[in-house]
């Protein structure tokens, strides 16, 4: 990851993210390829995130091409997340991926053509959300054309308690909840 916390609380304003990249191909894991939260209280805003990838081999996990959530209370507020993606043997999250224990707020975001891509699990174009101990509220935010080749969604919730308020979205499916 670009910045990688660890009990660690950093605001971050009106930054630019650019083609930040988690790149592993033999056998590791890649989470967040500009910021990763682990055990982290943080609001990001006005932050623009683009072509921002994590790829890695083609089994294992890969998650979060811009930012990678776990255990952490995260605000997400008036960004923009441009062409990110995750790239691996289960692709989860082509922007955003949030792993267990988290608290989440996604606010007047917009996000365009992130993908997920290969793999045999892919799920989240735009946002994955896998585990059920995570609350996401996701308001007033665009999607377009964020998807994946296999389930055509932008926002992937496996179990989760996740809630959609307002907003636009235009392309591929918006969301997909087991």
């Amino acid at each position: 990851a670009g910045i990688y916390n660890y009990f660690a609380n950093p605001e971050i304003v009106n930054c630019t993210f650019l083609n930040n990249n988690i790149n592993s191909p033999d056998s590791h894991e890649g989470f967040g390829g500009s910021l990763y939260y682990n055990n982290s209280r943080t609001t990001i805003s006005k932050c623009t995130f683009k072509n921002n990838k994590c790829n890695v081999a083609f089994y294992e996990n890969a998650g979060g091409g811009a930012i990678a959530l776990e255990n952490s209370n995260v605000t997400i507020i008036n960004c923009t997340f441009i062409k990110n993606s995750a790239d691996g043997g289960n692709s989860l999250g082509g922007a955003i991926f949030m792993d267990e224990n988290n608290s989440v707020n996604i606010i007047n975001c917009t996000f365009y053509l992130n993908f997920v891509e290969n793999g045999g699990y892919v799920n989240g174009g735009a946002i994955c959300d896998e585990n059920a101990s995570n609350s996401c509220i996701i308001t007033n935010c665009i999607f377009e054309g964020s998807g994946n080749g296999v389930t055509n969604v932008g926002i992937f919730s496996g179990g989760t308690s996740v809630t959609v308020q307002g907003g636009y979205y235009y392309g591929k499916s918006l969301a997909k909840m087991s």
